[in-house]
């Protein structure tokens, strides 16, 4: 069975062209990167799997929630800038079959009395001390560089540390979740009017099992003077790979839905708010053994005041 888990643990990471617009009453939805420019954001990420191998249940849930502040600390002419960013609050738990295994809270101000007592969170503190920097291309592109070694070094040192406790604070999947506040979903490389549709492509890796390749549709659902509401629901294809392995655990997609809605202040040229939902049905079979598992996970971006 670890195969059939360590490949469903793949699932629990998965979050993540435009037609010619109007001059007139259109906007590329990008976020203005003057130097110095501070943006602060809550970025929350909650995760609730059910997994059932013949009689035996599992339930997990686990939330991994930041107040981060992006910080614009250089820009060029042709538009390339760097970012730094630094954490305010930190809160992870996990829960499994409805008992907390892990409840962290660090925040920089002490004052609040927020902050928990234990070993996880004083491993969760050193988030506090990291500065993660970033490249932000001229295309949008968002490319990590440094900044969460501090953390990575502390929690590979931990004993007994679950593996679910590093969750969105890994260096790809950080910046897969705050990726959107810079492009917009793709909307911040193309001018958009209200209607307007396109649609951006990613591919997760399953390891030996195959691919998922996800399609997401966006719309403009509302443009107006001061803000610009953006909807997108996505397409799944699992692509397996060819061949027979006895080794290998065959995947199939019972269900998958993903819905996002975002809203782009025009005003203050930021990212509003953004919400992304993904349901996942799915079933992993090896010999005599199949693993069915369902997941919901929910990705929250909303301002916060620093």
């Amino acid at each position: 069975m670890p195969a059939i888990r360590s490949l469903a643990l793949v699932l629990c990471t998965l979050l993540l062209l435009a037609a010619p617009a109007r001059a007139q009453d259109s906007a590329a939805l990008a976020s203005s990167l003057e130097l110095g420019r501070l943006l602060n954001y809550t970025v929350s990420v909650s995760t609730e799997v059910n997994q059932a191998i013949g009689a035996e249940t599992r339930a997990q849930q686990s939330s991994h929630v930041a107040n981060a502040s992006f910080r614009v600390v250089a820009t060029d002419v042709e538009g390339i800038a760097q970012l730094e960013v630094t954490f305010e609050r930190i809160g992870i738990t996990l829960v499994e079959n409805n008992v907390p295994t892990v409840t962290a809270v660090a925040v920089r101000d002490l004052d609040t009395g927020e902050a928990e007592s234990n070993a996880a969170t004083e491993l969760a503190s050193t988030l506090l001390d990291c500065t993660v920097r970033f490249l932000l291309t001229d295309d949008r592109t968002l490319e990590y560089q440094s900044g969460f070694e501090p953390f990575l070094q502390a929690a590979a040192g931990a004993e007994d540390l679950d593996p679910g406790f590093v969750g969105i604070f890994a260096p790809d999947r950080f910046t897969q979740v705050v990726a959107p506040i810079f492009d917009a979903d793709g909307a911040a490389k193309v001018n958009v009017s209200q209607g307007l549709a396109w649609q951006t492509q990613d591919s997760i890796g399953l390891g030996a099992a195959g691919v998922f390749d996800i399609t997401d549709n966006w719309r403009v659902s509302e443009f107006g003077d001061d803000a610009v509401t953006y909807e997108g629901t996505g397409d799944l294809t699992l692509r397996k790979p060819e061949g027979e392995d006895p080794a290998r655990p065959d995947v199939n997609v019972n269900q998958f839905e993903i819905t996002t809605n975002a809203v782009f202040d025009r005003a203050d040229e930021k990212l509003a708010t953004r919400t992304r939902t993904m349901s996942l049905g799915t079933t992993f079979t090896l010999g005599d053994n199949t693993l069915r598992q369902t997941q919901q996970t929910v990705v929250s971006i909303t301002p916060f005041d620093g």
